[in-house]
């Protein structure tokens, strides 16, 4: 009996010498973990922080872009309504040189139409001329008139 006695010490022995064996196993292993999950958790916040850069970045990007698109429209625009401009001034140009000939033609028959100061002269001298002869024909009738 002293021999199954002393086989169930060894046994006993050997069995908590098994698990502090597993526990200090278990507890390097918890501790592993520990180091790995901050590891991670490190690892996160640089990702996450990184992110947050890029983002600050592409969103950087995208206003300079936007306006940089938004002045190109402007400019665009600018140039069109320029370039109307320009086209109007253009066809009012054609139209003066093409006309020119046309214009100054027009502008001597209109000179030659006036009456030149001679002729205003004599245009003068002839309406005198019929007032005299109204204002005489009318003094004539008017004494014919009253003698009858």
């Amino acid at each position: 009996m002293l021999f199954l006695y002393s086989d169930n010490i060894d046994s006993n022995s050997m069995l908590e010498n098994s698990l502090t064996a597993k526990e200090k196993i278990i507890s390097e292993l918890n501790m592993e973990i520990h180091n790995v999950e901050t590891a991670l958790a490190n690892e996160r916040e640089s990702h996450v922080a990184e992110i947050k850069k890029l983002n600050y970045l592409l969103n950087k990007k995208v206003k300079f872009v936007l306006s940089f698109v938004f002045y190109a429209e402007n400019l665009n625009f600018v140039l069109k309504i320029s370039f109307r401009s320009f086209q109007c001034l253009m066809l009012a140009y054609r139209h003066l040189v093409l006309n020119q000939d046309t214009i100054i033609e027009e502008m001597k028959k209109e000179l030659q139409e006036r009456p030149s100061a001679k002729l205003v002269d004599d245009l003068r001298k002839k309406v005198k001329i019929l007032q005299v002869f109204i204002i005489s024909s009318v003094f004539w009738c008017s004494l014919s008139f009253t003698s009858y």
